[in-house]
This record gives structure tokens, C-alpha cells and sequence, in this order.
């Protein structure tokens, strides 16, 4: 199955597969006018509230493809007929596309979503967010007892994922990379976008060139680049543009 992956900016990604269109966490950047259009299905997914993760421009989605649906969380206030609103736990399933709704560790949702066949999981701000520098002990170990508990909710109903997109945020200094190093070691996954770096592209290309297990890390160089990726049954093939 070819699917290609396209970092728009910040935690916002968009997918096409087969006739499906998928765009997570809009933020800025061009809005992809012209690929929703292209597709008979086009969802647009927002984790939760904040305006680094959920922009209104999203409903306009309908304007390229009338039968758009929104996908959100049940913390953002903005009300479309065409919304479903969800809280970690919610599960919702329509006859091209599945949606389970998973914890996050600061507010929002994060989502695991069956598409096309294609398993994939969107972090919205589900991380590991120590702190380190700036925390005391007990408040950096009660912020990674959070991260293991809603971590832990995801294989339950989810233990493979295609495609994950993760939090890598430089601003944790060291520790950028420690939230998506223990999702990584719990859920088996495929391929891997960081995500909410801020623009520090050379920073978190550290993250991939340091990784040792065995999921293919995707580092995105600049906003707009695709990446089309062969999902096979047995593994996955790096293909990038």
C-alpha cells in the first residue's frame, strides 16, 4: 500500500491513502486545497484545543470536499454539524474508518485510527513532559507516572501502528527524546515522524541519527515535504521525497 506522508508545520501532518485524505493538528502553513479535493473521503483531526494544535481554517475543508468530516476533541468548543467530538476512551467506527480516542498528558486526546487497512497514531501532546531542569523529583515522577498510565491504555486496543507521529521537543533539552524512545519500546511501530520541535530541524535529526531500535525514524527538513512510504505486511520501506 503506497501512502504518502506530508509534514505541514509543527504537530501537523496530513496522509493520502487509497481514497482517503487525512489531515492531523492543522496548525499553518499551505492549506492543502488541492489534495482534499482529490480524495472521495477527507477527515481533518485536532487533539485537543490549543491554538498550536487546532486552527478553525480546517472547516474549510468542506469547501474542497463536501462530505469532509472533523474529527475532535471533545475539549474544543467550536461546534460543526459534520464534528464528532471525543474523550480518551471513546471509540468510533463509520464503514471506511475506525477512531479510538487515547489519553493525553497534558489536555485533549491522542488517536489511533484504521484506514485503508493502514494503522496509524497521532500523539497530539501525549509525551513525557519532565521537565527536568526546572522540576522538582516528585513533580518529574509524577509527570512519567501520567505518561506510563495513558501510555499503557494504547495497546489494549492498539499494539501496531504503520505510521506514528510523536512529540521530539528540544525544549527538554536531553531529555527530548525520552517520551518517544518509551513509546517506541511499547508499541511496536513501523514508521515514526517527530513532531512539535518547533522548528529546530538539525536538533531533532539528532533524535534519528541516535535511535537503535527498529522502527524507521521520518525527520521532516522544512514544512511541505512529502514522504511516500510502501506499507507492506511484513515491514517497512523507507522511501523518501
Amino acid at each position: 500500500m503506497q501512502v504518502e506522508v506530508t509534514f505541514l508545520s509543527y504537530s501537523g501532518f496530513s496522509i493520502s491513502v487509497g481514497q482517503h485524505f487525512l489531515m492531523f493538528d492543522y496548525f499553518r502553513g499551505l492549506f492543502p486545497g488541492n489534495q482534499i479535493k482529490q480524495h472521495k473521503y477527507a477527515l481533518a483531526f485536532a487533539s485537543h484545543s490549543h491554538r498550536d494544535h487546532f486552527n478553525k481554517k480546517i472547516f474549510h475543508m468542506s469547501q474542497y470536499n463536501p462530505g469532509a468530516r472533523y474529527i475532535l476533541s471533545d475539549d474544543i468548543k467550536h461546534k460543526n454539524e459534520q464534528a464528532r467530538y471525543m474523550k480518551p476512551g471513546d471509540s468510533w467506527k463509520a464503514d471506511d474508518i475506525e477512531v479510538h480516542a487515547f489519553g493525553s498528558t497534558d489536555i485533549g486526546v491522542s488517536y489511533g485510527i484504521i484506514c485503508e487497512g493502514i494503522k496509524i497514531f497521532h500523539a497530539g501532546d501525549l509525551n513525557l513532559w519532565s521537565w527536568r531542569a526546572q522540576s522538582t523529583q516528585e513533580e518529574i515522577e509524577e509527570a512519567t507516572t501520567q505518561f506510563y498510565q495513558e501510555l499503557n491504555q494504547i495497546p489494549i486496543k492498539m499494539d501496531q501502528f504503520d505510521i506514528a507521529f510523536f512529540p521530539v521537543d528540544p525544549r527538554l533539552r536531553k531529555d527530548m527524546g525520552e517520551g518517544a524512545d518509551v513509546f517506541l519500546d511499547t508499541v511496536d511501530v513501523k514508521h515514526m515522524f517527530p513532531m512539535h520541535f518547533w522548528g529546530r530541524y538539525k536538533t531533532v535529526k539528532k533524535f534519528e541519527k541516535n535511535y537503535e531500535g527498529n522502527t524507521i525514524i521520518h525527520t521532516p527538513e522544512k514544512s511541505g515535504q512529502q514522504f511516500n512510504i510502501q506499507i507492506n505486511e511484513d515491514k517497512g520501506v523507507k522511501n523518501e521525497i
